[in-house]
């Protein structure tokens, strides 16, 4: 069932933002930042990776610290931690607060069923004009700065809660290159950068949290540590003498589990593809399966641009206009992309860093 409050609850947030202070981070957006290249992977590697997969069985305490967390605050602390001790019961805990309903929807692409997978081609996305109704004031680009503050790329990220926005792990940290970006910002709701600008302002964050398997499980390969390329930014209080998160003035979106068995659905994916003008959102639909994928991902026949890493996938059910966060987008080819499902062991992971 759905939480009345936490990860799993819906919060769309204070009309116009009333109150949110605009422009909180002094930062001033370039024209252009290069995306943040998705990781890439051979079709064949896949392959051979989803014959050869096989499921770690884990006693709770392994399970413990395989799910922990690296955490890096704004003052440079970098602290690890395993799993609380609750994990498993987290990760037991039941299905998604949602059933196999059909429906229809004009800007969203509604479940339905026959989810046979399709390509598709960049025409087929479409541009946001307005990020400042809902879902799209949750959604924001993050912009990443190198150790002497030049800009260094850009990802997607969604607020899940009052200050948590979801994103990707290779969003803030780079196994091959330096390890931890220097910096970054979230900017929620912005569709037209060069004209009209960021509508709800910039903010800044306290904590940076990856998977900790996203660091520790990886030999060299990408497909060693894509399991964990899931990540939170815990953003700063926006207005100072007030308690409330950036989420309570703008909203967040819930995310909830996938059940065991569940055979797929048509994707609703927000973020700022890397081969579009940069600081433009984009709104892209694609039919996702699990089938012949090993647990943890689900494979879309769609290419995805560098700049949406990160981005929030969800399912969208007509009756009720309710938007559920499923997974990430994480990686991609010429040929297909690759969404990071939330399992219950991520959902678990998300629910005891969630802000």
């Amino acid at each position: 069932m759905a939480q009345d409050t936490g990860l799993g609850s819906e919060n769309r947030g204070a009309p116009g933002a009333e109150g949110l202070t605009r422009g909180v981070v002094d930062v001033e957006l370039p024209a252009e930042i290069t995306p943040r290249a998705l990781p890439a992977f051979d079709t064949d590697e896949l392959s051979s990776f989803v014959e050869t997969f096989t499921r770690q069985v884990l006693d709770a305490e392994s399970l413990r610290e395989l799910n922990g967390t690296v955490r890096r605050s704004a003052d440079g602390t970098v602290t690890e931690t395993i799993a609380p001790e609750d994990f498993m019961e987290r990760a037991m805990r039941g299905l998604a607060p949602f059933g196999p309903e059909q429906g229809s929807g004009d800007d969203d692409q509604a479940n339905a069923g026959g989810l046979e997978p399709r390509s598709t081609t960049p025409t087929t996305a479409r541009q946001i004009a307005d990020g400042t109704g809902w879902p799209h004031r949750a959604v924001g680009l993050i912009a990443m700065f190198d150790n002497a503050g030049d800009f260094m790329g850009h990802c997607s990220g969604a607020l899940i809660g009052p200050n948590t926005v979801l994103t990707a792990a290779h969003c803030l940290y780079d196994q091959d290159g330096e390890g931890w970006v220097g910096d970054a910002v979230f900017v929620p709701g912005l569709t037209d950068l060069e004209n009209a600008g960021p509508p709800f302002g910039v903010f800044g964050w306290d904590d940076m949290v990856i998977h900790s398997g996203w660091i520790n499980e990886y030999d060299g390969t990408i497909f060693s540590t894509l399991a964990y390329d899931i990540a939170v930014l815990i953003l700063s209080k926006p207005v100072e003498g007030d308690d409330r998160g950036v989420g309570d003035f703008l909203g967040w979106l819930p995310v909830a589990p996938v059940p065991t068995g569940f055979p797929g659905y048509n994707t609703n994916l927000l973020g700022y593809p890397g081969d579009k003008p940069f600081g433009t959102m984009w709104h892209m639909t694609c039919p996702l399966s699990f089938e012949g994928m090993p647990a943890q991902f689900a494979g879309r026949d769609c290419t995805t641009a560098g700049g949406t890493s990160g981005g929030p996938m969800y399912i969208f059910f007509s009756e009720g206009d309710r938007r559920i966060i499923l997974g990430t987008n994480i990686a991609g080819n010429d040929e297909m992309s690759i969404s990071l499902t939330i399992d219950a062991e991520h959902f678990a992971w998300l629910e005891y860093n969630w802000k």
